[in-house]
């Protein structure tokens, strides 16, 4: 299995409640990415099992490569929830999403973990390319997204 993981930390001034809650609902942390370059992603289909937890959501990206344009439907399951500390999510093309909240001083420390990864030799970094445009694009995203997500916290 071959893998690309990028991991970024940032401390945000809001309890670990908030932020847990604020992460744990999908539609609520992809939709105040307005202006970074994942904004045009669309949630949909979120199920929820009998205590409102999330267990699966659809992620509709579109890609456009030269004047082409065309929409990529990713299924993701809730594969772990616990409680105020963690959330991990898979998608069906094979990526891993970790959102781990923990105390820090009187707030929250946040580190997200992306990872994109394949049984074929190289072909997750053909993915990273395809969906977001390369490592270095991706990595910008995930900067914007998280920024996006402490402002709306702390705000």
């Amino acid at each position: 299995m071959t893998h690309t993981t990028v991991t970024r930390t940032v401390e945000i001034d809001a309890p670990v409640e908030k932020v847990f809650t604020f992460l744990a609902d999908p539609q609520q942390y992809y939709a105040v990415r307005e202006g970074s370059r994942i904004s045009d992603l669309t949630i949909r289909d979120v199920e929820r099992d009998a205590d409102g937890v999330v267990t699966s959501y659809t992620v509709v990206q579109p890609i456009t490569i030269g004047r082409l344009t065309y929409h990529t439907v990713l299924s993701v399951t809730r594969a772990e929830q616990v409680p105020g500390r963690r959330i991990v999510d898979t998608f069906a093309i094979g990526g891993v999403q970790t959102e781990e909240v923990e105390p820090s001083g009187k707030g929250t420390r946040w580190t997200h973990t992306a990872t994109m990864q394949t049984r074929v030799p190289l072909l997750d970094k053909l993915e990273v390319l395809l969906a977001v445009g390369g490592q270095q694009r991706w990595e910008q995203s995930l900067d914007e997204g998280i920024a996006a997500v402490k402002k709306a916290l702390e705000t």
